[in-house]
């Protein structure tokens, strides 16, 4: 078989939309030596069914069975591959290069795989037979279609990011601390000792050119943050010390006008809790959408939210409203008044009599009128801490059953 039959049958694969480890088993193959393929956050993404001679499979070849942990074999490769170096001299290469790593005898032939100027993974070619001129131009043919095939699965943005790759594992929990903590090391990601998630999602879903366009603005605002894409939505994982208003300003001014809503987490002290911190921004954007709050939502302002949304799937929350709540909605009907709005006002308000009348549009001393009124009919007392509290919560409750009321009234 000639080289540029081997080159097609390459190419095949792609054109017959093949996923990358199929792309890979092909070269294999017909190269006739096991390869591997590495992102830039140093994750082995897949592996030939070609296995390296002598092994019975990859984890033979890459973890040399010393330690049980397979995590903390995986954690020793890796730090291995970036003290020899040959990582980094083959990401800045147009020319695959031969090298060794301490854990294996055999040489390996790596290739980078570029968009443009920029690397986004590594291939590697264990010489378990002889590598010549055809083989290495096979190994450059192979990077070049395994190029088009993230190309074509829209994982280029991501992966020119070395961070992109460790973030979304720590998200789906696939990787251990150390193993975490040693990615981290080797690609030189600045970790804050306070950090929060931001999570900047579409409303429509779609990607287009605007997500795109946000990303690359967003990353050149906030040069010290990390700014990715995260299947159809934006993650900025900022340091704490840098989440003021003003960032805040920023984010706002460049989200207007476009169907975004952004969700801020609690904050993290440690990588392994983006997984929590995402799920927290997820919950923001989720209540805030439902609610109609505000575009850039925080996830401690909708806690209680999002604890009674998760409770009412399992009990009847209403049951722990007081009844002053139904009391006020009849007396409100009956009499045709608001004190229910009234009342909502004055502890959302943090029962300031000031901000409770501006938000009422009535003067204080109407204000004062009316919760006297609503003392006197349902033996309240709003100077007691508890009591209010009780409202408060119970008035939240309420808000909660309605909006679920009517999601199924629409349904």
């Amino acid at each position: 078989m000639t080289l540029e039959e081997k080159k097609a049958i390459i190419s095949n694969t792609l054109v017959e939309e093949r996923e990358m480890r199929c792309i890979v088993d092909t070269a294999s193959e017909l190269i006739g030596n096991p390869i591997f393929v590495m992102d830039l956050s140093m994750k082995f993404i897949t592996f030939s069914s070609v296995i390296p001679a002598g092994c019975q499979n990859w984890e033979d070849f890459m973890f040399d069975g010393e330690s049980e942990d397979q995590n903390a074999r995986t954690v020793e490769k890796v730090r291995m591959i970036e003290n020899a170096g040959i990582y980094n001299h083959i990401l800045h290469s147009d020319e695959p290069i031969f090298g060794k790593f301490d854990f294996c005898p055999k040489r390996f032939l790596g290739c980078r795989i570029r968009d443009k100027s920029k690397a986004v993974a590594m291939a590697c070619m264990v010489e378990d037979h002889p590598i010549g001129n055809e083989e290495i131009e096979l190994m450059i043919h192979l990077c070049k279609t395994l190029l088009y095939q993230i190309l074509y699965t829209g994982r280029t943005i991501s992966q020119e990011n070395p961070v992109c790759g460790l973030i979304q594992d720590l998200i789906e929990q696939k990787i251990s601390s150390s193993e975490a903590q040693t990615r981290a090391e080797c690609i030189h990601m600045k970790i804050p000792e306070k950090m929060r998630l931001i999570l900047l999602s579409y409303e429509d879903g779609k990607l287009g050119l605007t997500l795109y366009s946000l990303q690359k603005t967003l990353s050149a605002l906030l040069p010290l943050d990390h700014v990715i894409l995260y299947k159809e939505d934006i993650l900025i994982l900022i340091d704490e010390s840098r989440l003021h208003s003003d960032t805040m300003q920023m984010i706002r001014r460049n989200i207007a006008g476009i169907p975004v809503q952004a969700g801020v987490s609690r904050t993290s002290e440690t990588l392994l809790s983006l997984h929590q911190a995402y799920s927290e921004a997820a919950a923001a954007i989720k209540i805030a959408r439902k609610y109609n709050m505000d575009k850039i939502c925080f996830y401690n302002d909708i806690a209680l939210y999002h604890f009674f949304e998760t409770t009412s799937m399992y009990t009847d929350i209403l049951s722990f409203c007081s009844p002053v709540i139904h009391g006020l909605e009849e007396y409100d009907d009956e009499h045709n008044v608001s004190y229910l709005e009234t009342l909502a006002a004055y502890l959302e308000s943090g029962r300031n009599m000031q901000k409770a009348a501006e938000k009422l549009y009535i003067h204080r001393s109407s204000l004062h009128t009316r919760l006297r009124r609503m003392e006197e009919l349902f033996d309240l007392d709003l100077h007691d801490e508890n009591e209010c509290f009780y409202l408060q919560l119970s008035l939240r409750i309420y808000s909660i059953c309605e909006q679920q009321a009517s999601d199924k009234c629409r349904k």
